[in-house]
């Protein structure tokens, strides 16, 4: 019986060992089974390009060229675009700011990168915002070569990739050479030649300022001939400079009678295709005896190639294509002026010591025009007191009109000479119609001419009305 215990017990001992061990190997085996298919993973990850990933590598990323064709995108625009395989060696993600842009040349010439129309483009491939740990992207880089022959072209194509160690140490991992004209070539039409605009100058004026300065006015002609609408100011840069220093930017002076020859339109109003904009820049000049430089560059475009244009401001060059001289600009008279009398008279009775100047006044232009006038009036220093006056206040002549006015000052004494300035309130330059000096004695000589009886403004007024002042000058 004893012993039949001790063999049940032996039994039971190496049933548990027998299933504990089994346990054991099941678990073993389900996690090689785990690691295997964690590698079959990597592999397949891996497997969507042709590049692996390389743990033990210095660089960021490895790359390939995966392929490079043209496609074009509208009627004009041709692209050579290049899509390439980039594997990450590192085990953190990144973002696509750490990837170095190709540095793609053709026949010696860089350019740089543009983006496709993902709306239109059937290659367009979208951009890359971040590649995992160890994976695998495609990234794509597009190159405006529109305006490039590509027969007899070589394109060189060539990226770089950052060091681990330092973003700044770069190695390259793509270098290759193409002939232009042998890349495969998905364009669906042939590009037409591209018509650049074109910028003129129509003229050139010199003005003075009013305040002892000059400006220049030049008017351009912008012609845009692509289908796009177009304007200057996005078109072209200018840069207009004299005794080499770049001019700034002025304006026609207030109240100038050029300012009736401004277009209606600027350098940013736009023209269809075959249309033209008229439009008018001026500048602040240095002198009026140098030529000033203006020098014409595409804004955003290196393609086409325009003259710079010298403008002649002294009348010394022949004009050309490239050579403007300029207009000097008289201003013409509005008004013809016509001293009729000075003299001392009364403003009333009882006021004796009164200066009163009489004047006819001519409307030169083809237009009504106003009389603003603005009077100054001095004895010595001492500028004199107007008083009012009735003539003062016609307000517009016709064309050719004329008409008298008077004016009247309060004298401080009757020994001190009388100095009476006249100037034109509504010219831009308060041009000065009439400056005269006079003595006491010349002034009070004038007014033994008036008739007896005739000795206030009131009088003038009626002697004015009635032609006589006219016929005593």
């Amino acid at each position: 019986m004893k012993k039949r215990i001790t063999a049940l017990l032996l039994m039971a001992l190496l049933t548990a060992t027998t299933i504990a061990g089994c346990g054991k190997t099941n678990d073993d085996a389900s996690d090689k089974s785990a690691v295997e298919k964690e590698d079959k993973s990597d592999d397949n990850e891996q497997s969507k390009g042709k590049l692996k990933a390389d743990k033990k590598s210095k660089l960021w990323y490895n790359a390939r060229l995966d392929e490079v064709f043209l496609c074009n995108e509208m009627e004009d625009h041709v692209y050579l675009v290049t899509n390439f395989e980039i594997v990450s060696n590192m085990d953190g993600e990144f973002g696509e700011e750490m990837f170095k842009e190709p540095i793609v040349t053709i026949d010696g010439t860089e350019f740089s990168p543009v983006y496709l129309d993902g709306y239109t483009n059937e290659y367009y491939l979208p951009p890359v915002d971040h590649i995992p740990p160890y994976g695998t992207a495609f990234k794509q880089y597009a190159f405006d070569i529109t305006d490039v022959d590509k027969e007899g072209k070589s394109v060189s194509i060539v990226m770089n990739a950052p060091s681990r160690k330092d973003y700044k140490e770069v190695e390259t991992v793509v270098d290759e050479t193409l002939v232009l004209s042998e890349i495969d070539d998905r364009t669906t039409y042939v590009p037409v030649e591209r018509h650049l605009p074109d910028l003129a100058i129509e003229k050139a004026t010199v003005l003075d300022d009013g305040e002892g300065g000059n400006v220049l006015v030049v008017d351009y002609v912008f012609t845009n001939h692509e289908e796009e609408m177009a304007s200057s100011h996005l078109s072209f840069d200018v840069n207009v400079t004299q005794n080499g220093k770049e001019l700034e930017r002025g304006h026609v002076p207030y109240k100038h009678e050029f300012e009736a020859t401004n277009p209606e339109t600027d350098y940013m109003s736009e023209a269809g295709q075959e249309e033209q904009v008229q439009y008018r820049l001026v500048y602040i000049l240095e002198d009026v005896e140098n030529d000033v430089q203006v020098e014409v560059n595409r804004r955003y475009e290196e393609d086409g190639e325009y003259p710079d244009f010298t403008i002649n401001l002294d009348g010394s060059a022949t004009a050309s294509d490239e050579v403007v001289v300029a207009e000097i600009y008289d201003v013409p008279d509005t008004f013809e002026y016509k001293e009729v009398m000075s003299l001392e008279a009364a403003y009333s009775i009882g006021h004796d010591a009164t200066f009163f100047h009489l004047a006819e006044i001519t409307n030169l232009t083809d237009k009504e025009v106003g009389s603003v006038y603005y009077t100054e009036c001095y004895q010595g220093d001492e500028k004199l007191d107007g008083i009012y006056l009735s003539r003062v206040m016609q307000q517009q002549w016709a064309p050719g009109e004329t008409y008298g006015m008077i004016w009247g000052f309060i004298l401080e004494n009757e020994t001190d000479d009388i100095r009476l300035v006249v100037k034109d309130a509504r010219s831009y330059d308060q041009r000065v119609l009439f400056e005269k000096t006079y003595t006491i004695k010349e002034i009070q000589d004038a007014s033994k001419n008036l008739p007896d009886g005739y000795r206030t403004e009131k009088d003038l007024n009626q002697l004015f009305d009635e032609g006589v002042i006219t016929e005593l000058d």
